[in-house]
């Protein structure tokens, strides 16, 4: 680790002098008043390690604006219409609709003129991952109002995953299964036969999810069928862009899960538990789910041999011969995070902070784990670094406290840019600890991933269209949602419904529109 850093300094020396990336003589320390919505989890913002690291490092003095944990978008909102001050720096998880209102509103500095100015430390980074970020956050008018952070973690692109009890499998003899006719079968063994051993038939769950985050199985199922990826909701094909929740495909995906949980093997109270009830129900001591979703296997318990008894489960293979695997593509668009305020004394020298912190991967790491030391171990060992699949130089072994829990470690939010992919490996050394079962199931869903142009990926809308899309997508979503848990619970008959969810969505939910947006979108962007 020491060499890594000294490596770090070294090439610091020799590189040409960028005028913002080196900090400000100790006559001359800027302040700058960052606003941002206050984490109950922080529990010190100025006696706050990453604050004093930034101060040092940078050479600055900051002060805080606080919103509201809660309602901070309200907050922000009610401030930007009184043009109330805003500060010289302004971090908040606005959404592209939100950012260009803000825009229109006359609070945010447009960015374009500094990026033009400078050879910024964004532009250096995406040359080095052959991605334009400052495409990615230039709007369709051409503007650029924030600036982002750049995490594309593999697992969160891939969150959709299921775990099987193997254990089970070896006690009835079974298989992994590997299409919808061996997950049934199964699954009706799970059932019937006593899979967990304990004497008792009817205490086993074959499957169950949640709606919580990553727990939904209705993703895993649907891509034996038809492409699903739970963000667009679209298919492409040639260029032509559809809606999958239309597809004959889904219409027998619809029919599949409703006869999974009509004979009681996925359980109906996937599709209202919470999380809270979900993990409840993976805790208990003899494992009683055959079959659970969710990103990874931090659920089961309460030990670790109740996690050991579950394996990734492969996306099923699909009667075209296909296996569709729900992918989420990093939207750098979408995570423009830090703004440059009208009110900011000095927008130049805001900017010039905001680019610092994409000099490296730093900021990111000491905002995001804290310390080595004292808050992470670091390993740099090779044969270690290859078994975790890691693209970077060291790959850091997280304690238990820290991220999530209330410290003075960082802001509790991710800042500038991430590029190691195995920096939250949290490795104990036993292949079947089930994060590193993760980092195993991570790289096969990456492997079989679909490419460019087999996916539609996230897009930009002008001002002008942006409200019609939101409104429109919204509607859309909030409808087939409802009528995709009524079909698979029974409560409307998929055949003699079909129809008439069909004419709703075309008429009333004016869905030709919807995909006529997206397609003028995408052909704007991708030249169709």
């Amino acid at each position: 680790m020491k060499k890594f850093l000294a490596l770090l300094i070294m090439a610091a020396l020799v590189l040409p002098m960028i005028p913002w990336s080196t900090p400000a003589q100790a006559e001359d320390v800027p302040t700058f008043v960052v606003t941002l919505p206050t984490n109950t989890l922080v529990t010190d913002y100025e006696d706050n390690r990453f604050t004093k690291w930034v101060e040092e490092e940078y050479g600055c003095d900051i002060v805080f604006n606080f919103l509201p944990a809660s309602d901070s978008l309200q907050k922000l909102t009610v401030m930007v219409a009184g043009e109330e001050d805003l500060g010289d720096l302004l971090y908040s998880g606005l959404n592209k609709a939100t950012i260009l209102q803000f825009a229109d509103a006359g609070a945010l500095y447009p960015l374009n003129e500094f990026i033009d100015k400078y050879d910024t430390n964004l532009e250096a980074f995406s040359a080095e991952i052959g991605e334009d970020l400052v495409a990615a956050v230039t709007t369709a008018d051409g503007d650029i109002w924030g600036y982002p952070t750049y995490y594309p973690e593999t697992n969160n692109m891939t969150k959709y995953r299921a775990w099987i009890n193997t254990v089970w499998l070896d006690n009835l003899g079974l298989s992994m299964p590997t299409t919808t006719d061996e997950l049934y079968d199964v699954l009706v063994a799970f059932r019937d036969q006593d899979a967990n051993g304990n004497g008792d038939p009817n205490d086993e769950i074959p499957m169950l999810g949640s709606t919580s985050w990553s727990a939904n199985p209705c993703v895993f199922l649907t891509n034996a069928y038809v492409y699903w990826d739970d963000v667009e909701d679209l298919i492409i094909e040639d260029g032509k862009i559809d809606a999958a929740f239309t597809q004959e495909e889904y219409k027998e995906a619809l029919k599949y899960m409703n006869k999974l949980v009509a004979e009681g093997l996925l359980s109906a109270d996937t599709f209202s538990i919470t999380e809270g009830q979900y993990r409840e129900y993976l805790s208990t001591e003899t494992p009683t789910v055959g079959i659970s979703f969710y990103t990874h296997l931090g659920f089961v318990g309460p030990t670790d041999d109740n996690k050991n008894e579950y394996q990734y489960l492969p996306y099923l293979i699909g009667a075209d011969g296909k296996q569709r695997v729900s992918y989420q593509p990093y939207d750098t668009s979408a995570m423009q995070i830090w703004f440059v305020p009208t009110t900011a004394k000095d927008p130049d020298a805001s900017f010039q902070f905001l680019d610092w912190l994409w000099k490296d991967d730093w900021a990111y790491i000491h905002s995001r784990f804290g310390f080595e030391g004292e808050d992470y171990e670091a390993v740099t060992d090779p044969d270690t670094l290859a078994l975790l699949k890691s693209n970077h130089d060291f790959a850091i072994l997280e304690h238990d406290v820290g991220w999530g829990e209330a410290c003075n470690m960082s802001w509790q939010i991710n800042m500038g840019r991430y590029t190691g992919s195995s920096y939250m490996c949290q490795w104990n050394g036993d292949p079947n600890y089930y994060f590193y079962k993760r980092v195993v199931a991570v790289d096969d869903m990456m492997s079989k991933v679909p490419g460019p142009g087999e996916y539609v990926p996230a897009l930009t809308y002008t001002s002008e269209e942006t409200d019609e899309y939101n409104e429109l997508r919204s509607n859309i979503r909030t409808f087939w949602q409802e009528y995709r848990t009524r079909f698979i619970l029974g409560d409307l008959d998929i055949d003699s419904n079909w129809d008439s969810y069909i004419s709703t969505l075309n008429n009333e939910m004016n869905l030709p529109r919807f995909l006529e947006m997206v397609q003028t979108a995408y052909d704007r962007t991708y030249g169709g």
